[in-house]
Parts: C-alpha cells; structure tokens; sequence
C-alpha cells in the first residue's frame, strides 16, 4: 500500500511540474480602420478621432500578449497604441516592432506589431511586398528554451489583402507571395499567418493558395466554407460591426462577412515543435451566433462580452477582433534572459544602402555605445547615444563605409549585442 501511494504522489509530483512549464500567450488580429485619424473620404459620415481610449477598453478585457493590428496610417498613430492602450493599466512590458511604412502599390494603411517582452524577443522584422499592401513578417522567440534546451521560435505573417467581390485575383496574388515565403523554409514552422483577408468564402483561390503546398497552413476552427452572407456561419462572422452608422467611412450593412482570420501551420496544430494552439480559443470576439445582419451591440447580442465592451467594439472599428490562445511548452530553469550579452534591439533596414533604424527597449538609461567592426576585426565607426527608460530609437549613418558584411556591437551599461548588417550600393 505504501508503495502504491508513494507512486501516486510521484505521479501528481511529476504531472505539477509538467504544468509549470507551459504558458498561456493570447494573439490578436484586429483591423483598426483608419486608425487613428479617421476618414472623411465618403458622404454621410462621422468622424471620431485618436479612439485610444476606445481601444485601451477592449485591450483591458481581451488582455492579448500579441497584437497585430491592420489600417494603422503613420508610426505615430502606432507609438500611441503602444503608450495608450497597452502599456498602461498597469502593464509595462509591451514593445512595439520598428514601424515599416507600407511599400506596396499606393496605400497609406500599414501594419502594426506589439508584444510582451516579459515573453519574447523580436528576432527579425522585415516586410514581403504585393500589388497593394505589405505583408510584415516578424519573428520572436520565446524567453526560455524547450525541454531539449532548444531555443523556441514563432513567425508571424500580417497582411491586409485586397477588399472587393472582384478582386479575387488580386488577393491571390498576395497569398502566392505568403506561400512562396513559407516553402522556402527547410522545415516547417511554427507559423501564424493573419489579418484582414477580405475574403468571401474559404473557396477563394488565395485561401487554396494558403492551406495548399509544401506547408499548408491549417484553420483552427476547420470552418473554411461559405460565410459571406450565411446565418448558419454567423457565430464566425466579423465585419461588419454596424448596420447603418457610417464612421471613419467604414463598412455597414452588420455582421455577415468572416475577413478576419488566423492561420496556422501545422506544427502549431500538433505541437511537435513546443508551441501549441488550445482547442476552442479562437474566437471572433463579441460574436457568439447571437447576431447577423445586426449591429455588434444590439440588445439581442446574447454574447457573455460585457455591453459596455460591445459599444466600444461598434466604434473602435466595423471589425470584430480575433483571438486565439497558444500554449508553450518550456523549461522554466533556463532563459535567455539569463545571457548577459543579449540586449532587446531590432534594425532596420538590413541591407541598408545608407541608413540604419536602431531599436533599443531597456529598464534604464543608460547610453547606447555603436561600434560598426569590419570582418577582420576593425572598429571602423563609433558613435555614443542617450537612452531612456523604454524604446529608443537612433540613427546610424553608414552611408561612408564601403559595401559589404559587418557586424554592429551594441553596448548599454554591461550588456552587449553583437549583430550582421550588410552595407549595399543604391540604384
């Protein structure tokens, strides 16, 4: 008997440490139209500015730990999402990825990143260009490796494709540049892959695009069929959130379209690669079925998302946000917060042909020492900046050194970051 109870207390004892090493991360997709100065470009319309207070109301409930955001119009409007509405409330670990200005087509929309750096690291931030709007790519990793001691990774794709019934083919176009990134890869990763779709039905060539191929990406609800105007569907549905107010020339007409959507590759389906999505997470949040055709607050939304929350979702934006839960599994005794030559900095752009973004998030204000080293070892240029408590950015000016590889040393107080920039000739 003795020995059977001492069994079972090993059990429950290894069962609990299991437990500790998994963590619970929110992601969130949310289109923010014409965030944060509105539009006026469209008749019988109301304006309503900033609507960082808004937005700060529906952080506080979702309370997400990734935050992609579809429609931001400058970097500006970005730094105050940042400041306004998520790293207040008492939060203060949240970061910003470096604001890349949209390079495709003509659109002045742009994509936005945010994430908990008490959780992760942003390794790489760099953008794939269409015929519209970019997609962003960002890379983090995880603060503690996996229980093989191996270091855990997940990639983020952000785009906002193309809107319209007739332009299909525009949209997969832009899914053809997501898929060809993805086949590249020696190995599948994990991988989620979201924003405004603007797509009518899961039959859309771009979705085949998408959920074909090498590595086809996976819908965690397994709900790719006919939405767009479909009661059966509209539990799913996210735009619109009006059904008559035009604001900031959104959309009306109520919910009857799913254009918001995560996708995910299939490692993050089955978790073999120590990240995970929980089943039954992903939601369209403040739509449980309850509404169709109908504003987001209508007094017949039987949804369990406060009404208070629901009226600020019908003016923040004419979309729904989506969210959906990962867990990771990980070794809490080892964390790459305990490398003392690692400091929270991003660059951009790498390859440069003269410039150099530096983003640098630290606890202190400590200055920032810039070394550029040639690949025989040669300090070639220093410079010292002032910091801050928070993100800084500064300027490197490497347009008098020659073209090539070199590596960047970043130094602040004892920390030390040593990176590759490649120098290019512009044309």
């Amino acid at each position: 008997m003795r020995f059977i109870l001492l069994f079972l207390v090993l059990i429950q004892t290894s069962n609990l440490s299991i437990a500790q090493t998994k963590d619970t991360v929110r992601v969130m997709v949310y289109n923010l139209l014409n965030y944060p100065d509105g539009s006026n470009s469209c008749s019988n319309n109301t304006i309503i500015l900033g609507r960082q207070d808004t937005l700060k109301k529906i952080i506080d409930y979702i309370e997400p730990d990734i935050l992609m955001v579809c429609e931001l119009q400058h970097g500006p409007g970005g730094i105050g999402i940042l400041n306004s509405a998520l790293n207040t409330s008492g939060r203060t670990s949240f970061a910003m990825a470096p604001f890349i200005p949209n390079n495709s087509g003509s659109s002045n929309l742009n994509n936005g990143f945010y994430y908990n750096t008490d959780q992760f690291v942003l390794n790489e931030n760099t953008l794939h260009k269409t015929t519209l709007r970019d997609i962003g790519r960002y890379q983090l990793e995880y603060k503690s490796v996996n229980s093989a001691g191996q270091p855990i990774y997940v990639d983020f794709l952000l785009g906002h494709l193309k809107a319209g019934s007739s332009d299909e083919a525009e949209r997969a176009k832009a899914c053809d540049t997501i898929r060809k990134y993805i086949d590249t890869a020696v190995f599948e990763r994990n991988l989620i892959v979201g924003g405004d779709f603007n797509m009518y039905n899961g039959y859309e060539s771009g979705m085949q695009i998408l959920t074909t191929g090498t590595y086809p990406l996976q819908d965690p609800i397994n709900m790719l069929g006919a939405w767009h105007n479909n009661s059966g569907s509209s539990f799913m549905l996210t735009q619109s959130t009006r059904s008559n107010a035009t604001i900031n020339c959104g959309t009306y007409g109520g919910m009857d379209d799913r254009f918001d959507i995560m996708l995910t590759s299939n490692s993050v389906i089955t978790g073999q690669k120590s990240v995970r999505y929980l089943p039954n997470t992903y939601q369209a949040v403040g739509n449980n079925g309850s509404i169709y055709n109908d504003d987001i607050n209508a007094s017949w939304n039987s949804s369990a998302v406060p009404r208070s929350i629901l009226n600020s979702m019908f003016y923040m934006s004419d979309h729904l946000p989506v969210i959906m839960d990962i867990e990771i599994d990980a070794d809490p005794s080892v964390s790459i917060q305990q490398i003392p030559d690692e400091l929270d900095i991003t660059m951009y752009p790498n390859p440069t042909s003269d410039w150099l973004q530096l983003y640098h998030r630290s606890n202190n204000d400590h200055p920032i020492d810039v070394s550029i080293i040639d690949l025989m070892g040669h300090s070639i240029q220093q410079k010292s900046f002032p910091s801050q408590v928070g993100q800084s950015v500064v300027s490197i000016d490497l347009r008098q050194i020659p073209n090539g590889l070199y590596l960047i040393r970043v130094r602040s107080g004892d920390q030390v970051s040593t990176k590759r920039i490649v120098k290019f000739k512009s044309f």
